[in-house]
């Protein structure tokens, strides 16, 4: 769903094939317009779309598609918008139509990413609750982080472990921001290179050189939007800080030690997409028809 979404919105099949995005790579013609009137994150709109379209990390790399279902997105481009939030339709959600929730761009803020990669997929929220295309404005980061709390009975927490080890498709929230698993390596946490458990610590770890990659809509690069990213160039905050006790909790448990049992900072959920009830029709994205050759 969410490989999907970012396809769909950059109107291009080849998107996906570009090397993950680094940090510091910074996209200009983007500026903040004003603080978001809940205090926790900024407006953005695009100051000048020449600069946008030669800087942008995905943009400048790619071609619009001659398809005549397709948009030609250079000249209208998605950024990130703290509050921002697709168009939605009764039956579809439109990224390329402006739902007034954030400033006038065209673009969306990590939760209503996450929301529309599941509604795209067909991934129910609640246990036999139909996928409504309004969730993906109605539902928050800090909703996710709060799953079982919130009845978002197909989310289900996991204890990351190397019995259960970290998996494509996990969500990884915090209570300001979501994002999505992208890929894992065979041992996501490189937990072989413990000897003992003094090391596994959380004050000694460190999310450099982990065989992991995350996809989200974020403000880094200076507000680029939708992106993917490995972990050790995404990660700041209350996710880094989690992310580095989910894995020293891994890493004692390698050792028979169980600590770090209420890790605060963020939840590592698991949609529970095998039972029938947690499954819907998929929400229709305007635009699709663009990628129908694609192979996502």
């Amino acid at each position: 769903g969410a490989r999907k979404v970012m396809s769909i919105a950059y109107q291009n099949c080849s998107v996906l094939k570009i090397p993950f995005m680094p940090k510091g790579v910074n996209v200009r013609g983007i500026k903040i317009s004003s603080r978001h009137p809940s205090g926790n994150g900024y407006r953005r709109v695009i100051s000048n779309l020449s600069s946008v379209n030669q800087t942008h990390y995905y943009l400048r790399s790619i071609s619009p598609l001659t398809n005549a279902q397709c948009l030609n997105i250079k000249q209208s481009p998605l950024i990130y918008d703290y509050g921002g939030k697709p168009f939605i339709r009764r039956h579809s959600i439109d990224l390329f139509r402006n739902s007034g929730s954030g400033s006038k761009a065209l673009g969306m803020d990590c939760s209503g990413f996450v929301a529309s990669a599941m509604a795209s997929a067909g991934l129910r929220f609640r246990h036999g609750a139909p996928i409504r295309p309004i969730h993906v404005k109605t539902i928050n980061s800090w909703m996710f982080k709060a799953a079982s709390r919130n009845g978002f009975s197909c989310l289900k927490k996991q204890d990351i472990s190397q019995a259960n080890p970290l998996q494509a498709g996990d969500i990884i929230a915090s209570s300001s921001h979501i994002m999505i698993v992208d890929s894992v390596g065979a041992n996501p946490f490189n937990l072989q290179r413990y000897g003992q458990s003094g090391e596994c610590h959380s004050k000694r770890q460190s999310l450099r050189g982990l065989p992991i990659a995350i996809i989200q809509s974020s403000s880094h690069n200076n507000g680029i939007g939708i992106s993917r990213m490995l972990i050790e160039d995404s990660a700041e905050g209350s996710i880094l800080r989690g992310m580095k006790r989910v894995i020293s909790r891994a890493c004692y448990k390698m050792f028979n030690m169980d600590t770090h049992k209420d890790i605060s900072e963020i939840s590592i959920l698991r949609h529970d997409f095998n039972t029938p009830a947690c499954r819907d029709r998929e929400i229709y994205l305007q635009r699709e028809k663009c990628l129908e050759s694609c192979s996502l």
